[in-house]
């Protein structure tokens, strides 16, 4: 018999021993003026030397990949872990099976960039659905407006990775006398987006989601700031940081309360003879793994699909795990 989301929350009236802190999304907004602070400092002493080497160095890249892209992915597998989640979500996870195998079909007849192209554009609109849950979590509201701010940012996010890779990739696109008409497109849109957030805001029921609404409309002026100039690198890195931090509470607060409760897994009986605090070691075995991970598979052949299906099976994951009822969303503590 299948187990209800229910039946795996915690026993009616037990209070969860982990709290996550509400003010811990704001804090890692942090990322946003340390960067302004390394960009001075470069500017002033360095001539932007190390601004110029992070971006053309690949293995700037690979580190990014193994500090936050590929940790917080493998963090979300390791959850599901688990008999009593696997029995829950089984008819999900078959669904999932039927789709992978669909995916693989049309990789297969389409070269690896357009199935990278595909994923990447996801991806940004996987990064923009995190946050407008996050801020309808923390504003005690969602609308439709909700709706057009996730979309906005979505466009915004792609907008700005696929014109870095126009300007740098090895077949250069130029825009000659249209330059100056897509800045003022990416202004005008720019400026309905501010006008939307400030919409959002005014229907957010509490100040810390008026805070980070206003959090995330900074971020995307930033990233569309150090687009113009030609700053892609932090201009990445940002919402790249900004999501996987944010995924890492979740799994962080998830992991606490529900092995705390007893030894249900075989992760579970292994963590809890491990003492050290969840918000280190949940972190530091994914970056571990995907340490290990990410330099055997870029010297497969079958890099790109490899990429490809870990990210898919991370998007899929994630967009059921947190809904309302689940399992993960009953041993998450506010």
């Amino acid at each position: 018999m299948s187990l209800s989301a229910t039946s795996l929350g915690p026993p009616a009236g037990e209070i969860l021993p982990s709290k996550l802190n509400q003010f811990f999304f704001l804090g890692i907004f942090a990322i946003i003026p340390v960067i302004f602070i390394f960009i001075a400092f470069d500017y002033f002493f360095m001539n932007m030397r190390l601004s110029d080497a992070v971006w053309v160095n690949k293995n700037t890249f690979l580190l990014v990949s193994v500090l936050l892209q590929t940790p917080h992915s493998i963090a979300s597998i390791f959850t599901f872990m688990d008999r009593e989640y696997l029995s829950a979500y089984k008819a999900r996870l078959f669904s999932f099976c039927l789709f992978m195998l669909a995916i693989f079909v049309l990789a297969w007849v389409l070269s690896p960039g357009s199935l990278m192209l595909a994923i990447i554009s996801y991806n940004f609109y996987h990064y923009s659905s995190q946050q407008a849950g996050v801020t309808a979590l923390l504003a005690h509201n969602k609308s439709r407006t909700h709706e057009v701010w996730k979309w906005a940012s979505s466009l915004i996010l792609m907008a700005g990775l696929f014109g870095a890779a126009i300007m740098t990739g090895p077949e250069q696109i130029t825009v000659g006398p249209y330059q100056n008409a897509f800045y003022a497109i990416g202004i005008i849109f720019f400026t309905g987006f501010i006008g939307i957030s400030i919409l959002l805001a005014s229907q957010s029921k509490t100040r810390i989601g008026k805070a980070y609404i206003a959090a995330n409309t900074v971020m995307l002026i930033t990233y569309f700031g150090f687009y113009l100039c030609n700053l892609w690198f932090y201009m990445l890195i940002i919402p790249i940081f900004v999501h996987a931090m944010t995924a890492f509470l979740f799994y962080i607060n998830h992991n606490s309360n529900r092995n705390a409760r007893r030894n249900i897994n075989l992760v579970s009986r292994i963590r809890n003879v491990i003492p050290v605090p969840e918000y280190i070691l949940t972190p530091l075995v994914s970056i571990l793994c995907a340490a290990i991970f990410i330099p055997l598979a870029a010297e497969s052949v079958y890099s790109v699909y490899m990429a490809g299906l870990a990210s898919v099976v991370h998007f899929y994951l994630e967009a059921i795990m947190w809904k309302k009822g689940t399992p993960h969303r009953e041993h998450l503590h506010f």
